[in-house]
């Protein structure tokens, strides 16, 4: 990209420090957005996101709308309102960073509050989405400063907010539509790269304050990536509300009627009346689902673009060297895993136990996670240290294992089990 725009040269400094480079999108030009709009197109369907995200970003450029002037902040509650109506979808906003995922949030109040003695006006925009099993709900505020000499757009993406394009919602729908289908397969396996959302577990009776200050978690830090089981069948209080009344200018309108310090009501109302029934009513989702992290043992919220179905591969059987009689057990294991897992005894679990024994280096753990690649099931490993050091620690910390093992039908390993 340099060598097609000389300018941005400078930016090759900041690769010194690492493997890539930041700039604010306003201190690119309409060409400079346009050619990395057309790389991140040509990174394939991972990217189209990103596309999208750019190509809203250069309408925001390019926008010849009204510019205000810092007094007009009120008339800009139902300029806000005609913006998010004019050529709407769903009366939705996404998230700006170009380095994210573009989130959508639904528009669910518009408000001003009037300047006094005490503090200026204020315009705020009340967003919602339903993010990682509850109601997400977050706020911006819009001054004097931040409107003056700048357009609706301009002044949204200075808030790191895009307006709804078809090409969002496009992404949006494909993303949505695999959240759906993964988040529905409890206990599956996943391969994950990237960032996932530190979160207590569901069902611990007590908080883990050693990861309170770390919110964000690399999934890999060793290159390669992560193994993440789906494990959202635990979430008892998930919220599943989907709409929400579409009645963005009620709260001024009510507020308005009561006070003369309200200079556009009318334009408001009309702004109202003009707000297609529906709109603003239906409730994004996020995609993030909650995910057991095999090495980190902890839970975490990921979302889909940065995992893909754990891959099993079989065929690993015919790597294992082992003595005949071995191999046979491995055959039998697999081969007879419905009579197995059987209840001979009404309301007794089924399941085998095999304990592995020899020195270091013979095939111990590779024969486990051979079989996990046969029957694909993910491989719980467990080290024996983890269980605690007093007997009481030890029974509560194996009956969470083994219950969380067994929701998952997964290959239970304890390491240095003796």
């Amino acid at each position: 990209m340099v060598d097609t725009f000389p300018g941005l040269a400078p930016l090759k400094e900041q690769l010194r420090f690492g493997n890539k480079a930041e700039v604010q999108f306003d201190q690119l030009s309409n060409a400079e957005l346009g050619y990395l709009r057309g790389l991140y197109q040509a990174a394939g369907p991972e990217m189209s996101a990103r596309a999208a995200q750019l190509a809203t970003l250069q309408e925001v450029m390019n926008d010849d709308g009204v510019r205000f002037e810092a007094e007009a902040l009120e008339m800009v509650v139902p300029a806000i309102a005609r913006y998010l109506t004019t050529n709407a979808i769903r009366g939705w906003l996404f998230t700006a960073n170009v380095s994210g995922k573009p989130l959508p949030y639904v528009v669910t109040r518009l408000d001003y509050t009037p300047s006094s003695n005490d503090e200026t006006g204020k315009v705020f925009v009340e967003l919602k989405a339903n993010a990682k099993g509850t109601i997400t709900v977050t706020t911006f505020r819009i001054d004097a400063n931040d409107i003056d000499k700048k357009t609706i757009p301009e002044i949204f993406a200075a808030k790191g907010f895009l307006k709804e394009t078809p090409e969002l919602i496009r992404v949006y729908d494909e993303t949505v539509a695999r959240y759906f289908d993964w988040r529905a397969q409890y206990g599956a396996q996943f391969s994950g790269r990237g960032t996932g959302f530190f979160t207590e577990d569901p069902n611990s009776s007590h908080r883990n304050t050693d990861w309170s200050r770390k919110d964000v978690v690399v999934l890999s830090t060793g290159g390669g990536t992560a193994r993440l089981v789906n494990d959202e069948s635990i979430l008892t209080s998930r919220t599943s509300t989907l709409e929400v009344t579409g009645d963005i200018l009620g709260q001024y309108l009510s507020k308005s009627a009561k006070s003369n310090r309200y200079d556009a009501e009318n334009e408001v109302k009309e702004s109202q009346a003009a707000i297609p029934k529906g709109l603003f009513s239906q409730l994004p989702v996020h995609a993030y689902i909650l995910m057991f992290h095999l090495e980190l043992h902890h839970y975490l919220w990921v979302h889909v673009d940065d995992m893909t179905p754990y891959q099993y591969q079989p065929a690993l059987k015919q790597k294992l060297i082992l003595p005949q009689e071995q191999t046979d057990l491995i055959d039998i294991l697999t081969a007879e895993m419905d009579v197995l897992m059987d209840d001979i005894v009404a309301g007794k679990s089924g399941g085998t136990t095999v304990l592995c024994a020899g020195p270091a280096g013979v095939g111990k753990t590779l024969t486990a996670e051979v079989y996990s690649e046969i029957i694909k099931r993910p491989l719980y490993r467990v080290h024996s240290g983890q269980l605690g050091l007093n007997v009481a620690a030890m029974e509560t910390a194996l009956k969470d294992v083994l219950t969380r093992a067994q929701r998952w039908g997964a290959v239970m390993l304890i390491d240095e089990a003796d």
